[in-house]
């Protein structure tokens, strides 16, 4: 029998089977997949991310945080998967920053892991966008966290949705709790919003890929490897959104823009 007890507030593995090991050789990610890991019992214990480095809190929370926001705007989202992301956003979003400046309070530290805990399974409820397929090949090929390369790839994409006209986002407005006390905003403002500060963090918290050193051929290696993830592009050059999950259609030259801003190329 197997008793879960988290270190840190990304992964979810104590709701979830799934046991992941990456071939270096081949470069590809296996998994362990069986009914028999599912724990028993899961303890979140809070002293015990509250001791972690400030990197794996970073590391491991936005990738919670963006998984609980990509699971919400896909394809296969759902009331039940939209309960579970809301509430996930809520709890990391608003707790991120608290935590970061005081690691000693516990009730925090609970929100943070109960906010992990809900995203993974909102992902069991729904799936994943296509920033996932972009953190899959730079954790395997690039040597990047998966959180840290999950949540730059996932902000980027929300960004150009945005840019493109997708304001879904702004639904998230309302659960922010330090946001302006304006009324009356519309759709695109709340979205921006959103993005806005969703980039703030990256940027605060000085997160980016630069610092890695990645060749820049590795570019159209990426672009070749997400065109090929989703099947073909159409005679249009759109992505199929329905085999991304992407909740609009992007075109290939919004995937050029969104992998340079990723490797910051």
């Amino acid at each position: 029998p197997v008793i879960a007890i988290p270190s840190t507030t990304g992964t979810g593995a104590e709701l979830a089977y799934n046991a992941v090991f990456t071939d270096l050789k081949s470069k590809i990610k296996l998994g362990i997949n069986t009914r028999n890991n599912y724990p028993i019992l899961s303890i979140l214990d809070p002293k015990i991310p509250a001791n972690s480095p400030k990197n794996v809190i970073l590391n491991s929370s936005l990738g919670a945080l963006i998984r609980s926001i990509d699971c919400m705007f896909n394809k296969k989202s759902n009331k039940i998967s939209t309960i579970f992301s809301e509430n996930s956003f809520k709890l990391l979003y608003n707790n991120l920053p608290k935590v970061l400046k005081k690691k000693d309070n516990l009730e925090y530290w609970s929100d943070m892991q109960w906010g992990a805990y809900l995203s993974i399974a909102a992902l069991l409820n729904s799936s994943n966008g296509p920033a996932a397929t972009i953190a899959y090949y730079l954790s395997t090929n690039c040597n990047i966290p998966q959180g840290l390369g999950y949540a730059i790839s996932g902000i980027y994409f929300f960004e150009r949705n945005h840019k493109k006209g997708y304001h879904g986002y702004s639904r998230l407005y309302d659960l922010i709790e330090n946001k302006p006390n304006k009324k009356n905003l519309s759709k695109k403002e709340k979205s921006e919003f959103v993005i806005f500060n969703l980039l703030k963090i990256l940027k605060r918290n000085k997160l980016t890929l630069k610092t890695a050193n990645i060749p820049k051929s590795h570019n159209e290696k990426i672009l070749k490897f997400i065109l090929g993830k989703f099947n073909k592009t159409n005679s249009n050059n759109i992505i199929i959104s329905n085999r991304s999950n992407n909740p609009i259609k992007l075109y290939k030259e919004d995937l050029i823009i969104i992998i340079k801003k990723i490797l910051e190329k």
